[in-house]
């Protein structure tokens, strides 16, 4: 175990269980990060989801907090490292999944997010030939299940193609990402950028120096007056 995880693995608890003298430093956990993770328990379709992956997500959740908070808080809070993700990922692809639920239209691609999430987001691996390869599976897993998704989860929908337009952006597969996310930004009533961010924050999704998203919601943009407004042939 390194030093630095085992450090990590000690602050836990008082990033996410303080005790009641903690408030003496006025710390407050920011909106944009306290709020992530938040939408999937509470939204009507999380019934759908395996008690497994319902275990993993709320560990994720903890995992990003963490992460986040070590971003912007340096100070208080340890940067975490690839440790802690690296056991994540280890026992998210090591888990049995329930074949049940395993035969539904919402936890295979919701499986397959949290790895796009969690490689190109955190990890910053989206160069790698591994993410194409990545991102055409999710592809394949994601379009047969879109009508479905579409009527039961259709914000979930949102977070699960923006996070595939991030991972696709230079490769093939990105278009199509784009083109169905302006689709569903559509269905949803989003209209701009600050809207789609608020919305995907509730999932997991901060906007980095780096990030890519604006640019992806400016193809959005274009795809959606070039490729819906005069056309109501849908998916």
């Amino acid at each position: 175990m390194s030093a630095k995880f085992r450090s990590e693995i000690l602050q836990e608890p008082a990033i996410f269980h303080p005790r009641p003298d903690d408030y003496a430093i006025d710390f407050v956990i920011p909106p944009y990060i306290a709020t992530l993770g938040s939408r999937f328990a509470t939204s009507p379709w999380y019934t759908e989801v395996s008690p497994s992956l319902k275990s993993f997500l709320m560990t994720f959740t903890r995992l990003i907090q963490h992460f986040e908070l070590g971003k912007a808080y340096p100070e208080l809070v340890t940067p975490t490292d690839n440790d802690l993700f690296t056991v994540f990922q280890h026992d998210f692809l090591s888990a049995t999944c329930d074949p049940t639920y395993e035969m539904n239209d919402l936890n295979p691609p919701l499986r397959y997010s949290l790895l796009i999430y969690l490689y190109v987001r955190v990890s910053h691996l989206q160069s790698l030939p591994i993410v194409r390869h990545m991102v055409e599976t999710f592809k394949h897993i994601l379009a047969p299940r879109i009508p479905y998704l579409l009527v039961v989860a259709p914000d979930l929908l949102l977070w699960m193609l923006v996070s595939g337009g991030l991972g696709s952006k230079g490769y093939n597969t990105h278009s199509w990402f784009v083109l169905h996310t302006a689709h569903v930004a559509q269905r949803l009533g989003l209209s701009d950028s600050h809207q789609a961010r608020l919305l995907l924050g509730e999932f997991f999704y901060t906007v980095q120096p780096e990030d890519m998203g604006q640019d992806l919601w400016t193809e959005e943009v274009v795809a959606l007056s070039a490729r819906i407004c005069g056309d109501s042939s849908g998916f």
